[in-house]
């Protein structure tokens, strides 16, 4: 009977694995677009890379495998090269202009990022607003802005780490003084919704923490906010911080 049980096993994990590689072309994109129209870029990457690679000139593959790639952490820059494609393309879905600005933006190629951008806003349908194209012009606008006051950078020392070791360096920083945590009792419920756990640092006697939120509106990305601590030792709610830190409407 364990024998049977171990075959009959064998046998559904084989049926599974040959199930999932005779997908159909259509089948596969399907499944495709509905992780990419939840945003779900991440879990949707290895499934376009395969629809890319039974069709490498496609446009609408190339737009969405380059805008999967934004969202995979070590891949920003392959995206450039996909979406750069894409937008070449006598047909391309319209928000492929958006991702590759926001490509060329995360890049630091402020004026590329703004001219895609404004083609984006010209060619998406009135009633899309879903991406705040406006307030992406502004940041780059800011960004040329910081570019002009960087003086020349001197290091001093470096070193490399593993990645699950970068967080360690900050434990005991003797300049700074306090501590870096990761911490999941900042999140507001649209930080959980698309995984962004805040990293915050607490100073000695802190009457104050820093922190990047999405916050509780899904009409911005990131921004700086501010918790100020309260008489009875407690957090006070969040606030987004005013001034040129953040990019204003």
């Amino acid at each position: 009977m364990i024998f049977l049980r171990h075959i009959t096993r064998v046998f559904l994990i084989l049926l599974t694995v040959t199930t999932a590689f005779t997908q159909t072309e259509s089948e596969l994109k399907e499944q495709a677009n509905k992780l990419f129209e939840k945003e779900q870029y991440v879990n949707a990457t290895s499934n376009y890379l395969r629809l890319l690679s039974l069709n490498p000139k496609s446009g609408d593959y190339n737009f969405h495998y380059g805008t999967c790639l934004l969202f995979n952490s070590y891949q920003k820059k392959d995206a450039i090269r996909y979406l750069n494609f894409a937008v070449k393309q006598t047909v391309v879905d319209p928000r492929a202009y958006y991702f590759y600005g926001k490509s060329l933006h995360l890049n630091y190629q402020f004026d590329d990022a703004i001219k895609y951008y404004k083609i984006y806003l010209a060619k998406r349908a009135k009633r899309d607003n879903r991406y705040q194209v406006e307030r992406e012009i502004k940041m780059c606008q800011d960004g040329k802005k910081l570019l002009t006051t960087f003086t020349q950078i001197i290091v001093a020392d470096k070193k490399e780490i593993a990645k699950d070791k970068f967080y360690q360096l900050y434990n005991n920083m003797e300049t700074v003084g306090g501590d870096i945590l990761v911490s999941a009792d900042f999140q507001s419920k649209l930080d959980k919704k698309k995984g962004h756990i805040p990293i915050v640092h607490f100073p000695p006697n802190a009457k104050a923490i820093y922190y990047a939120s999405y916050g509780d509106k899904d009409d911005s990305g990131k921004d700086i906010y501010v918790r100020r601590r309260l008489p009875n030792g407690k957090w006070g709610n969040p606030q987004m911080l005013p001034g040129m830190v953040n990019t204003l409407e």
